[in-house]
């Protein structure tokens, strides 16, 4: 029994110091009964993740705290018309920019550019982003023709955007008018088994060099129903009160690829003595028994 207590409290330390780990958190809702289910991540989740790997689903109960089996199940594209940005044309360069301020972080994978001008046109083009509002580290993600015949829509591997900008070579040709920009955001949507609803379940995410999880049904995707229902998040999106934000939490960003390098020896340190504890009151029952 006394190995049994050990063996269970050890598991909760464990489980809690995992998801401490995570810098956010939001509540799940609307679980009625167990089983799969699907979620549509909120778009704003992106401009708080680390990478593409640190997102986990976790159920936490009095007892336990247990993590939840997810896999992308599929992709939801939207459009998003903008009318107003800033447009400046070199003249020395023969160059138009055309800057883009995002009100929040983006995924996008594809843009359109729609010119006002009636008459036939051949321009080079390159789509530019930045995922911060710093303009320094604009980088290009997509390069192509502003052609009259085309459809003009440039499509590329998702990127993240803060900022996003427009470079039309005008080479000795009049400038273009540009009357409208559309952005195609990306959602995703995950399939997830929830083994009950005694446990209350958290999306959470915000983890310096994460590694993707390895879940089995990823191996039985033709077991999973297509007709699953909905769970919703709460907007609300907290910090995970075990590990605050301070000053003493060192977090910078490489502008090469875009993750987090983030130092946590305090935190390391304490899961250190705790594991210690645990081993020498482990062994001190085994001898007494």
């Amino acid at each position: 029994m006394k190995k049994l207590f050990v063996l269970l409290f050890f598991c909760s330390i464990t489980a809690q110091a995992q998801l401490s780990s995570y810098r956010y958190k939001q509540a799940l809702e609307n679980l009625n009964q167990s089983g799969w289910h699907s979620l549509t991540l909120p778009i704003t989740i992106f401009d708080r993740m680390e990478s593409y790997n640190d997102l986990r689903i976790y159920g936490i109960s009095v007892t336990d705290t247990i993590e939840v089996p997810y896999m992308m199940a599929d992709t939801v594209v939207a459009t998003q018309t903008i009318t107003h940005f800033a447009v400046k044309n070199d003249k020395a360069s023969k160059h138009t920019i055309i800057d883009v301020k995002l009100p929040e972080i983006l995924l996008l994978d594809k843009v359109a550019i729609h010119p006002a001008t009636t008459y036939d046109y051949y321009r080079s083009v390159k789509i530019l982003q930045n995922e911060t509002t710093d303009d320094t580290y604009l980088s290009s993600v997509a390069k192509g023709v502003l052609n009259s015949k085309g459809n003009n829509t440039y499509t590329f591997a998702p990127q993240l955007f803060k900022h996003l900008q427009i470079d039309i070579d005008n080479q000795d040709n009049t400038p273009l008018s540009i009357s409208e920009i559309t952005l195609f955001p990306i959602t995703y949507k995950l399939t997830a088994r929830f083994p009950d609803t005694d446990h209350h379940y958290f999306l959470v995410y915000g983890k310096a060099n994460d590694i993707a999880p390895q879940y089995d049904i990823t191996h039985f995707v033709k077991h999973i129903p297509k007709q699953l229902p909905s769970i919703h998040y709460n907007e609300t999106v907290e910090y995970v009160k075990t590990q605050p934000i301070t000053a003493t939490t060192s977090v910078t960003k490489s502008p090469t690829n875009g993750t987090f390098v983030s130092a946590k020896p305090l935190l390391w340190a304490i899961m250190g003595i705790i594991v210690l504890l645990i081993f020498v009151v482990s062994a001190r029952m085994m001898r007494n028994k």
